[in-house]
């Protein structure tokens, strides 16, 4: 097969080489799973395909369903799980589809399936690990069609200790396995015209009865129709018990409800929500309202000042050796995509988001290998363990520092996407709900434990300080800067005037977050905004932000102390991007400059000389997530050696001289993360000067400003009063997943095979979509985003000419291409390809694979 030397020589490279490359898919043609039984069933008017004979040595692994292909409800993204209610004498399962490899199209599997001789599996996984067939599944076609059933369960099935475990259907035929999700639940489906409460993923209707801790919130509140569920997003036709639960107020348009829970007077109490439709009929779910916090802390704690506590605070992971290799032991947390998971620890987070909903925080013990300077997730290496008889443990020990309850602790399924396969998985994780009575730092350890005699095989202890957040709100008059200047420094001293020495303290010795809210009026201010030194953690608040809106506009810029400042919902506009300074010679032509640091969220910033501006002795930590950058001389500007934390997610750069400059002192930043953003028509997205390779993967790159493939997206609308022509203020284009900025008609990447072929003008055809980056400095951004959506990627291997950056040779037309360990790609995409094996210590490509039509004739 074309290739396949080549692959396995790969594959043998990666075991010794310095930095990985590619694993490198080499097609169907290869048996991914258990061997294949031989079967011959022939199909007729009502005849029925199922497969499995309930011998355990022959059921599908686990490895088996880890490389198998997803299966969806109905459409390309659907439902990759399916309910099984005790009393739904519906035994058929859903209509299925799968993905096609070759052109992404949706493909019904029951017609696959029913062409091929199909093997079909549904399996119990318990928690121990255990693999079971589970009743039989049957794919029939007759009069009405094709379609399957899952049935002959057990006779004795216990469904309330059933419900406990996970199930998997799967499928095998031409050579390769399919897989879908199920899970069993006790009770009866919901009736039609029944209330749905969703939580977590888990819905609750009927008999169900959901537990849930005091506090605030997020639940989903659906009726249940004939052809699914409607959304329920007024109280009109709501009644609930005002004793436990104090408030019930819909989010959004979407059926998302904050729901808010008394403290019960003890352990727990219970409440309802009860649902009446126009013909007087009632359903109801049941609330269990428990503590916020758990048990007292009592007996032992790790002390502050004791040897103990100062080495677990540093740590992070701890190394084991496993089949002869070094992999790490830690904590993670949670990620919707696996490959940003990476050890837990050394951490200090404020708990209680500003609404009073608690942080989503789920954790669980998870495997690493060290790879690129960074702790990369190995979930194939965790498998591995638990089937060679061991579990994860994850402990929860208390310090002297706070703790003076447990946390609240809930197990989840959450989903996830492997970006290895592009497919979801489902993992069970931990949810930890915080509350100010179990504040503290706390010691997570986590173990790998032999099931049968208890022995510890590894063990790790990192840890994570948890402060409460308080929050006051100060609103704010005038139309200049200096009236503002003034009425900030005012609030901020006011404010603190008014805190008793208990809380000062606290502030103080960093055991409570105080965030002063100061909310701007609507309409132009004009001029600079001064934010004094504080303690507290400042909020600037544009008028309308609540309500998606930017209605406060700063003709000027903001400049800051020594203050923590973040910034939310305000448009900024400039002196035009060739004045580095205003007309008095001293105040920066920039949005935001001076000591503080701080996190943009919502806002544009437009016409500046240089819009975030951040050198000498300021830190640089001025990430920030749904902003747009629009037309400035340079959009952000990091030039400083103090450290800090940042973070670029969800942004637009448009039409800047240079989107991002960083300068050559940073060597002290902790965190810097840049991805699903977007640079577009830039004349440079990065100039990198600051001494390291920068990585900038999962971003969106398009530049053809004054060619016939020019765009110019439209990022934002005017939102006039009702009933009137008055603008109330700008709208950002949130069409994405998770608000995220779109705009309509971008142009796209969709190109699937043999894309890195030059044309006859020589360039590549991704020329438009290469980003342009300069400085002495290496930058690294592959893979890129095929769309603005940042959700598919491609490969690219040629550079553009005319962009050649100071650290690579202007005579080597290839763009080099670094390829973490673990990451699959596609046989069409390899034509034209050049990977470079890399030396992360001395900086330097030690190797190059060519994947070209030579070396394809010469791989024997």
């Amino acid at each position: 097969m074309k290739h396949r030397a080549l692959s396995m020589l790969l594959a043998l490279v990666m075991v010794v080489s310095l930095l990985p490359i590619a694993a490198i898919a080499t097609g169907t043609e290869e048996n991914t799973g258990a061997e294949e039984q031989e079967e011959t069933v022939e199909m007729g008017e009502n005849d029925s395909q199922q497969g499995g004979d309930g011998e355990k040595s022959q059921l599908p692994t686990e490895e088996n369903e880890k490389t198998a292909i997803q299966l969806y409800v109905e459409k390309k993204g659907g439902a990759t799980s399916y309910t099984r209610y005790q009393y739904d004498e519906n035994v058929r399962l859903p209509w299925l589809v799968y993905v096609n490899e070759s052109d992404g199209e949706a493909v019904p599997a029951f017609n696959t399936f029913k062409q091929n001789n199909t093997v079909c599996y549904a399996i119990q996984k318990a928690a121990d690990g255990t693999r079971t067939k589970f009743g039989q599944i049957e794919i029939h076609t007759n009069a009405e069609g094709l379609f399957a059933l899952w049935k002959d369960f057990p006779k004795d099935l216990n469904w309330s200790e059933a419900e406990k475990a996970d199930y998997v259907l799967m499928f095998h035929c031409n050579g390769r396995w399919y897989k879908f999700n199920a899970q069993l639940r006790a009770g009866s489906a919901p009736l039609v015209g029944e209330l749905v409460l969703q939580y977590n993923g888990t819905n609750y209707s009927g008999e169900d009865g959901m537990i849930l801790p005091a506090g605030v919130h997020q639940v989903a509140l659906t009726l249940q129709t004939q052809n699914g569920r409607k959304m329920i997003t007024s109280g009109e036709n709501l009644e609930w018990d005002n004793t436990i639960i104090t408030g019930l107020n819909p989010i959004d348009d979407n059926g998302l409800w904050r729901i808010v829970l008394a403290e019960p007077t003890g352990k727990q109490a219970t409440g309802y929500i009860e649902y009446t439709d126009g013909e007087r009929h009632t359903s109801r779910v049941n609330i269990t309202c428990t503590r916020s916090y758990g048990d007292e802390v009592t007996g032992e704690v790790i002390k502050q000042d004791s040897d103990e506590y100062a080495e677990i605070s540093d740590n992070l992971v701890t190394r084991f050796p496993w089949d002869g290799k070094i992999y790490y032991l830690g904590t993670a947390e949670y990620q919707k995509n696996l490959g940003d998971v990476g050890p837990f620890g050394q951490d200090e987070r404020g708990v209680i988001r500003e609404d009073g909903t608690y942080y989503d925080m789920f954790f669980a013990p998870r495997v690493f290998e060290y790879i690129e300077n960074d702790y990369k997730l190995r979930e194939d290496v965790r498998k591995e363990i638990e089937d060679a008889g061991y579990i994860f443990k994850l402990e929860l020990l208390p310090t002297d520092h706070g703790c003076e309850y447990y946390p609240v602790t809930i197990p989840v399924e959450l989903d996830s996407v492997d970006p290895n396969t592009e497919r979801p998985v489902t993992e069970t994780w931990e949810q930890h709900l915080v509350t100010e009575k179990s504040v503290g730092s706390w010691i997570y350890k986590v173990s790998i434990v032999k099931k049968s005699d208890g022995i510890v095989f590894a063990q790790n202890m990192s840890m994570a300080s948890y402060l409460p957040n308080v929050y006051t709100y100060v609103p704010v008059t005038g139309n200049t800067g200096e009236t503002i200047s003034k009425s900030i420094k005012a609030g901020i001293k006011e404010h603190w005037d008014k805190l008793d020495e208990g809380i000062k303290e606290l502030v103080e010795t960093g055991r409570r977050n105080d965030f002063v809210v100061f909310q701007l009026p609507s309409g132009e201010i004009n001029g600079q905004i001064e934010i004094p030194d504080t303690l507290s953690l400042v909020t600037l608040r544009g008028a309308g932000f609540e309500d998606d809106l930017i209605s406060t506009t700063i003709r000027g810029g903001v400049k800051l102390g020594d203050v923590s400042c973040n910034i939310d919902g305000v448009h900024f506009i400039g002196d035009g991007t060739t004045n580095e300074y205003l007309a008095d010679g001293v105040t920066r032509n920039s949005a935001i400059y001076g000591k503080g640091q701080g996190v943009y969220n919502g806002c544009i910033f437009e016409n500046y000389y240089c819009a975030i501006h951040s050198s000498e002795d300021c830190a640089p930590a001025w990430g920030g997530w749904s902003s747009v950058f629009y037309k400035n001389g340079t959009a952000l500007h990091l030039d400083t050696d103090l450290g800090g934390n940042l973070e670029m997610v969800d942004n637009w750069f448009v039409g800047n001289s240079t989107a991002i400059l960083m300068d050559d002192a940073l060597e002290e930043i902790y965190f810097l993360q840049a991805r699903q953003n977007r640079f577009v028509n830039n004349d440079c997205d990065l100039v990198n000067n600051c001494g390291k390779t920068m990585w900038m993967s999962q971003n969106f790159f398009y530049h053809a400003a004054g060619s016939e493939a020019s765009w110019e997206p439209v990022l934002w609308e005017k939102v006039t009063a009702e009933n009137s022509d008055d603008v109330i203020g700008l709208q950002l284009k949130r069409k994405g997943e998770n608000g995220a900025i779109l705009a309509e008609n971008m142009p796209a990447f969709e190109t699937t095979e043999n894309y890195n072929a030059l044309g006859a003008d020589g360039n590549p055809q991704y020329l438009n979509f290469l980003p342009r980056f300069d400085g002495s400095s290496k930058t690294m951004a592959y893979p890129l985003a095929r769309t603005q959506e940042c959700v598919s990627f491609f490969y690219p291997n040629w550079r553009n000419p005319n962009f050649c950056p100071q650290w690579w040779s202007k005579n080597d037309p290839y763009y080099p291409s670094y390829v973490q360990q673990g990451v699959t790609i596609s046989e069409n995409e390899l034509d034209g390809l050049r990977f470079s094996s890399y030396d992360s210590a001395s900086d330097k490509a030690v190797g190059t694979f060519e994947f070209s039509a030579s070396a394809a004739e010469t791989e024997n």
